[in-house]
Parts: C-alpha cells; structure tokens; sequence
C-alpha cells in the first residue's frame, strides 16, 4: 500500500529520487508516441474544458499499467497540494518540477516544448476530478 520512510528523511530526497525515477524510465509514463497528442491539448487557443477532455482521452490511449501509475503520482501530488499555502507546491510549481519528468518526446529539441509539458500536468492537476473521473469529496485548492 505505502512506503516506509525514515523519520526525518528530508523532503527534497523524497521528491528528487521520485523525478529521477521518472527522467530514467526508458519509456516516460505519457508515452513518447502520445507526446504531441498532450501538448497539442493545452494549446493557449483552446478553452480549458476541451483541453481536459483531450487529455483524458489520451489518458485512454495509453497501456494500462501506465495509467495506473500516472493516477498513483497525480493522486500523491494532489495530497501534496493539500499544503501549498505551507510548501507552495500549488499546480503551477508541481507542473513546473513534474513536467519534464512525466512528458519527453524522443528528439533532442525539447526546450520548445517546455512550457506545453507543463501545463499539460498543470492541467491534470487543476482538473484531477474530471480527469480521473474522481468523487466531489476531494477538495484540494488547485489555484496556481
């Protein structure tokens, strides 16, 4: 169910072996093959509403052991949004630490996709309910 961390483990550690898990898979969790089916859904000219349902449907597209540990990570980020008036991990920030980690496409010319692959976790973060299709109950303030 959980994992055992030592009392006293600084944060950080927690958050940087998580990324770089993540940076080192050969495959990233939003597939390469599906990298511009996300970042073409938050492009700035579509509203919020079309670019969650987007992303939702390319959720679906992907292998299932890769869904199911998407929404484990998102729903743990969701619990770390739960202090962002202490952390200051709001949506934004957490898109801007996990973007890179979550969403790389196979070439080397990433940096205009920078903002785009954030936003796309910025996006889920914002809209975790919708996406995952989650109960009300779930109040995390997602303002960022």
């Amino acid at each position: 169910e959980g994992v055992d961390i030592p009392t006293g483990t600084d944060k950080h550690t927690v958050t940087n072996v998580l990324k770089r898990f993540l940076r080192n898979l050969t495959e990233p969790l939003f597939t390469f093959k599906l990298f511009k089916n996300f970042t073409d859904a938050v492009d700035d000219d579509l509203p919020t509403e079309e670019s969650v349902k987007l992303i939702k449907q390319t959720i679906a597209l992907l292998p299932d052991q890769n869904r199911v540990i998407i929404k484990f990570i998102f729903m743990f980020l969701l619990k770390v949004m739960e202090h962002s008036k202490v952390n200051m991990m709001h949506a934004g920030n957490l898109g801007i630490m996990f973007g890179p980690s979550l969403l790389r496409n196979d070439s080397q010319n990433v940096a205009i996709f920078d903002n785009r692959r954030n936003e796309v976790v910025t996006t889920i973060l914002s809209n975790c309910k919708e996406v995952f299709d989650l109960p009300d109950n779930n109040n995390v303030d997602t303002d960022h």
